[in-house]
């Protein structure tokens, strides 16, 4: 049997994330069209999302690519935001390139993204 993790999302994860986090906006680039030696990028995705700070680890520094300004967010599922690592998340006026993008999925359920950015 296996646990359904939907229910612990959408019932304490979510309301959380609504209710300590931040409103931001995630932009995706859009989709390129055109020939392959010649892409015309499409238009920008921009996604509502809420996300929560987190400060980095000494595990997470240590030996990795995290430099002294990067920031990590805990972001929401809500609005089911196309995940990519070629987006950016602005924040309160700052603009932060993303650097790196997994999800949290114990299960078949992602629970939340952990969203690594850089200025």
């Amino acid at each position: 049997m296996t646990f359904d993790y939907t229910g612990l999302r959408d019932n304490t994860v979510e309301p959380l994330i609504a209710q300590f986090g931040k409103a931001a906006t995630l932009t995706q680039p859009g989709v390129a069209t055109g020939p392959e030696y010649d892409p015309t990028p499409g238009a920008p995705t921009e996604y509502a999302v809420m996300v929560v700070e987190r400060r980095f680890s000494m595990a997470d520094k240590a030996g990795t690519l995290v430099q002294e300004d990067d920031r990590m967010f805990l972001m929401s599922t809500a609005n089911d935001p196309v995940t990519d690592l070629k987006g950016a998340l602005t924040l309160g006026g700052d603009t932060l390139q993303v650097i790196n993008l997994e999800p949290l999925k114990p299960g078949l359920v992602v629970m939340l993204w952990r969203v690594h950015c850089r200025k």
